[in-house]
């Protein structure tokens, strides 16, 4: 997302030995850069296959006993996680709306 693109948190995903997949953030007209040094380059299918899962999350969060974590044993939220993604494929692949 956009709204971690900082020095700060590149500078945190590095410690960690983390290649940041953070887009740059777009300036307002006028408004000049201030980074020192090459500008950060973002490898765009790393990007997209981060989407992905993101979107992924994103659409397990819309079962609101997933988002919300009503079971407390790892066990019994993974067999919910499961649920949701065959619901999603289900939907997806076998609707006759989409």
């Amino acid at each position: 997302d956009k709204a971690y693109d900082s020095v700060a948190n590149r500078m945190y995903l590095r410690k960690r030995a983390i290649r940041p997949v953070i887009p740059n953030r777009g300036l307002a007209e006028g408004k000049k850069r201030r980074r020192r040094g090459p500008k950060p380059s973002l490898d765009r299918v790393d990007y997209r296959r981060r989407n992905t899962v993101e979107r992924m999350f994103g659409w397990l969060k819309e079962c609101r006993r997933i988002a919300t974590r009503y079971e407390k044993k790892a066990a019994h939220f993974l067999s919910m996680v499961k649920l949701g993604a065959i619901r999603l494929f289900l939907r997806r692949y076998f609707s006759d709306t989409a």
